[in-house]
Formats: C-alpha cells, sequence, structure tokens
C-alpha cells in the first residue's frame, strides 16, 4: 500500500504571529519591556535616576527598540570621558559642548560593581535565562 500526503505548513510569518513573536506582539513587548527594566540596576551611579526617567517616554514597548533618551546616555554607556574641546578638561566651559577625550580616558563608576558603562551587555550577560525563559512561557501560552 502506498500513502501519499501534502503537508501544508504556514509561512514563517504567520508563525512568528501566533506565538506573539512578530513585530509589536506579545513575545516582542515582553523582551523590550525586560531589557529596559532590568537594565535599571545596573545604570550608573545619580545618572541612573534620569536616564530611566527621560527614557521612559521614549520607549514604544513591542518595537523591538529600547532607547536610553538623554544627551549623556551614549558616552555614559561607553565609560568614556569627555572634555572641553579646547582646554581638554572634563570641567566645560559654560555652554560650551563637550567633545569625546582625545586620550580616550574612560569613567570611573565608584558605586556598587554592577553599575556602570555598557549595562544593557552586563544586564544580558547576567539575566539572559530568565529572559529566555520568559519567552517561553510566552510561545507556549503561559503569559
Amino acid at each position: 500500500m502506498k500513502i501519499k500526503a501534502h503537508l501544508i505548513m504556514p509561512g514563517y510569518k504567520d508563525l512568528e504571529k501566533s506565538m506573539g513573536l512578530d513585530k509589536g506582539g506579545k513575545g516582542q513587548q515582553y523582551i523590550d519591556e525586560f531589557v529596559f527594566e532590568h537594565s535599571k540596576k545596573y545604570l550608573p551611579g545619580i545618572q541612573r535616576i534620569h536616564i530611566y526617567q527621560d527614557s521612559v517616554a521614549a520607549n514604544k514597548f513591542g518595537s523591538g527598540k529600547v532607547i536610553w533618551n538623554t544627551p549623556d546616555a551614549n558616552y555614559l554607556y561607553e565609560g568614556k570621558l569627555m572634555v572641553d574641546a579646547l582646554t581638554h578638561s572634563a570641567w566645560g566651559r559654560f555652554r560650551e559642548q563637550k567633545i569625546m577625550d582625545p586620550q580616550g580616558r574612560n569613567l570611573h563608576y565608584n558605586e556598587e560593581p554592577q553599575r556602570g558603562a555598557k549595562w544593557f551587555d552586563r544586564m544580558i550577560d547576567a539575566e539572559m535565562s530568565d529572559l529566555m525563559d520568559g519567552v517561553e512561557h510566552i510561545v507556549k501560552g503561559d503569559k
């Protein structure tokens, strides 16, 4: 006896959407919110308050992007000293824009070891398994 079968599988986009992993889907929203909220404890110093608060409105969870929306977020993330363009001092002249230190000096964070530069990278290194567990629950329909 010979059996002939034809299997029709949904397309990748349909599978992605059914599991909530499409742009704007439940899974993508979870990932974006997880990254934003869990990075909070890795943000540097006193700046963490304004970096976090000023960035809340900039984020549309589910977009696949997490934005740190402050003027100093880039250099704080990179951990590089910004200096006055003319004097190369960390103390800038009034209303003068700073530049990245030509000597490439790093910022020094005097606080808990988990806070400082590259907060996203360090958060992912430490908490990736928790993120993946959450995504797994969403894909399975548990959340």
